[in-house]
């Protein structure tokens, strides 16, 4: 008995210590920038500017040799708080698809938070030149993400950035 006395103790005095950490402000007890926690419990960020990701948008690689152009979000356009699938195409700085181009890897990130995804995206040609299809790509929280988009051709290596808005 005095051992779970001791033990719930302790767990209130966690529960306490946790609260008085969170802090309290004139958002309502809400951090500041921060959404109510979803259903999932975790907490969404605001957008800001960023916007929700459609299809045909393209992304300029830092070194402005490859674009990578979004073709398709599956199962939902724009990607939802879920894992999707992403149908992409790299293409040369002139527009037209990099053939012999390679998409290395794929990194979301969540900047607000500081974190990556859960898992990460698997990459597989496609069944056109320069098309290749990103399998779970997993933006699990509401908020901005950072879709970066690392690739290598003969003109040289390259990284896109796609800002996206997974909206809560």
């Amino acid at each position: 008995m005095v051992r779970s006395l001791w033990v719930r103790g302790a767990c209130l005095f966690v529960v306490a210590l946790f609260g008085a950490a969170c802090g309290d402000d004139a958002s309502g007890g809400k951090d500041a920038g921060q959404d109510d926690v979803d259903a999932g419990g975790f907490t969404g960020v605001p957008c800001g500017d960023v916007q929700p990701l459609y299809a045909d948008t393209i992304a300029v690689g830092d070194e402005g040799y490859y674009q990578v152009r979004v073709i398709d979000t599956d199962p939902y356009a724009p990607p939802r708080k879920q894992s999707g699938d992403w149908l992409v195409e790299v293409q040369d700085s002139a527009g037209e698809p990099a053939a012999d181009a390679d998409l290395l890897e794929v990194r979301p990130f969540m900047p607000t938070h500081g974190h990556n995804g859960i898992r990460k995206p698997m990459i597989a040609s496609g069944d056109e030149p320069g098309r290749f299809m990103v399998t779970d790509v997993n933006l699990w929280m509401g908020g901005p993400w950072e879709v970066t988009f690392v690739l290598d051709g003969p003109d040289g290596n390259d990284k896109a950035l796609f800002d996206v808005c997974i909206e809560d």
